[in-house]
């Protein structure tokens, strides 16, 4: 006998959260659209998926006209929306940490080739009754297949937090990925469903999940420019303070701007002003090391944050950088060229951040004159 008041109890919370959320959801906006479409789908799987469970549950045993249909149905799409929320969920952690979409759907082909599977047992699940039955008297029975479904959804939440631990082993930028905070609560729920019979904790379990993470979203796009989408000033502000207590693996930083970006706003207009800026975003981010973290730091001035002191590795990512403006001004064709002035910085645990991007910052204006005093002596 089932204890549908606690069922119900849940999953109303669920529904509740889940409002919350979806009400709150357009703040994330700001964000990758993948990575909103993909959280914005689960938000609404998780909540028809809450009402169909209780509503199963409810009319479990029931006898009214439609009543088994009806309980085929809720429960036929329960087995979809566990699978295909937790497949959007492997999605949405993937392209959070590659940021390439080709990427991340070549990498999940091999959760895609299961799910897909399980939605074809689901579909035929009539004829074969493998994952579940209803008997005559509309009640539910779990069938010799039902557990492959729980099995993969477990599978995909451990796809989701192996891709988090393998970008914490090479990467300092854990603040990126709030993902943890999702799925503890969730795989808890998923095992403890899947072990007891009766109980109903997966969507409960999902939608505190789903708060967490929106939270901690929340909280990600104070620390990233709205314009580039790299991390700003405030977030290394924070990662420094963060640091400090954890022992940071960054030894130095290359500040670095765009030289004559004037120019390009004079000539071109602001709007080309701020493409320019996206695009140094994106040249930053391809050629600097992917255990480094970049950060727009103020108008055309960016910084990179290295974990190594070796002047030879520096060297290779500062020629890097250059190489790579080269390269995409051939791939995107823009009309004006993107130069840099940089300086490089050591980091003192010792001495904080001020004097690290004090010294930076002295380096890069020094760079900065001699190309000047270049110029001036070749106009002479």
């Amino acid at each position: 006998m089932h204890n549908i008041i606690a069922i119900a109890t849940s999953n109303i919370i669920g529904i509740i959260l889940i409002i919350v959320l979806l009400n709150n959801r357009y703040t994330l906006k700001e964000k990758s659209m993948i990575e909103y479409r993909c959280y914005t789908a689960i938000l609404w799987i998780s909540l028809f998926a809450c009402f169909t469970e209780v509503t199963s549950f409810a009319i479990d045993g029931k006898h009214f006209y439609g009543a088994w249909i009806l309980n085929y149905i809720l429960n036929m799409y329960s087995y979809y929306a566990g699978v295909c929320a937790t497949l959007l969920w492997a999605i949405f952690v993937d392209y959070r940490i590659n940021r390439s979409w080709k990427d991340t759907l070549a990498r999940l082909r091999i959760l895609g080739a299961p799910t897909l599977v399980a939605c074809l047992i689901n579909t035929t699940n009539m004829f074969h009754g493998l994952a579940y039955t209803i008997s005559e008297d509309n009640v539910y029975h779990r069938g010799r297949l039902s557990q492959f479904f729980y099995l993969l959804m477990l599978l995909q939440i451990l796809y989701s937090i192996y891709r988090v631990y393998i970008e914490e082993a090479r990467s300092e930028r854990r603040e990126s990925i709030p993902i943890l905070l999702y799925l503890v609560p969730v795989f808890a729920g998923v095992v403890l469903q899947t072990l007891i019979y009766g109980i109903s904790t997966v969507w409960l379990s999902v939608s505190i999940g789903l708060v967490a993470l929106h939270t901690n979203m929340i909280n990600e796009i104070i620390y990233l420019d709205s314009l580039t989408y790299l991390y700003n000033r405030q977030y290394l502000k924070h990662l420094f303070s963060r640091n400090k207590r954890m022992k940071s693996k960054f030894k130095t930083g290359i500040m670095l701007d765009i030289d004559e970006f004037k120019i390009i706003n004079d000539t071109w207009g602001h709007s080309v002003g701020d493409e320019a800026l996206c695009n140094v975003a994106e040249i930053l981010l391809a050629a600097v090391p992917k255990s480094a973290v970049v950060v727009r730091y103020a108008g055309d001035e960016f910084v990179v944050l290295l974990c190594t002191d070796d002047k030879r590795l520096i060297q290779e990512t500062m020629n890097s950088i250059r190489r790579t403006a080269i390269e995409w001004k051939k791939k995107k064709g823009f009309p004006y060229s993107l130069e840099f002035s940089m300086g490089v910085g050591r980091y003192n645990r010792k001495n904080g951040m001020d004097p690290f991007l004090k010294d930076m910052d002295n380096n890069m204006y020094h760079e900065k004159r001699r190309k000047k005093d270049q110029l001036l002596k070749i106009k002479e």
